[in-house]
């Protein structure tokens, strides 16, 4: 099984698949899976952008990648995407329209939803494994979403922050046999001492 796996690419979702097609090309092997850890980007509307990616916006258009080639079908786009054959699952970051992925998920009941015009990029639910088949291969990712809120926020409420309904899903995991934790933040107190999720003390453990 062979995975690509990206992070941070603020709206370059195309730039992923033309990468990995561009790799297939030169190896000759086909990528089953493309995991993202955060911060894809995924915004429905110009009215949703947070203000750091409108400001990066108004100096390098791509970073509206996702809105303006994956909300709405494009041909074009489609025909790149079907160059190559693997989907892309990502976890939340803080840079994501959570308003609008909070009411696609809401929908489902699986740990995946489907987020762009193609079908072809998943969210990753936090707290849900996700078991990838490939052939007598399997792969059990799991998910954590979003940022954990620093020791002197006053506002936790915010949507980027981890939500309390995905704290109690991780507390109630159980013993999951996890291949691969897919995330965008990191332990509590790893970066900076105020910042990090509490979260991942459990799951580490």
């Amino acid at each position: 099984m062979i995975i690509a796996i990206f992070s941070d690419v603020h709206g370059r979702a195309q730039l992923c698949f033309k990468l990995c097609t561009r790799w297939q090309q030169e190896t000759g092997e086909q990528i089953d899976l493309i995991l993202q850890a955060g911060d894809l980007g995924a915004f429905f509307s110009e009215v949703s952008l947070d203000r750091a990616t409108r400001r990066y916006a108004q100096s390098d258009p791509s970073e509206l990648g996702f809105l303006h080639n994956f909300v709405q079908y494009d041909p074009l786009i489609e025909k790149d995407l079907a160059k190559i054959s693997c989907n892309l699952v990502f976890v939340r970051g803080n840079h994501e329209d959570h308003v609008w992925l909070d009411q696609l998920e809401q929908k489902v009941e699986g740990p995946t939803f489907p987020v762009d015009a193609y079908k072809r990029i998943y969210c990753l639910r936090t707290g849900i494994s996700y078991v990838f088949q490939r052939g007598d291969e399997q792969l059990c990712v799991l998910g954590v979403g979003r940022i954990g809120a620093r020791d002197n926020e006053e506002d936790l409420q915010q949507a980027k922050y981890i939500q309390r309904y995905e704290s109690e899903r991780i507390v109630e995991l159980g013993n999951v046999t996890v291949d691969v934790l897919l995330t965008h933040d990191a332990p509590r107190k790893y970066v900076y001492p105020e910042s990090g999720l509490e979260e991942f003390s459990l799951i580490l453990e």
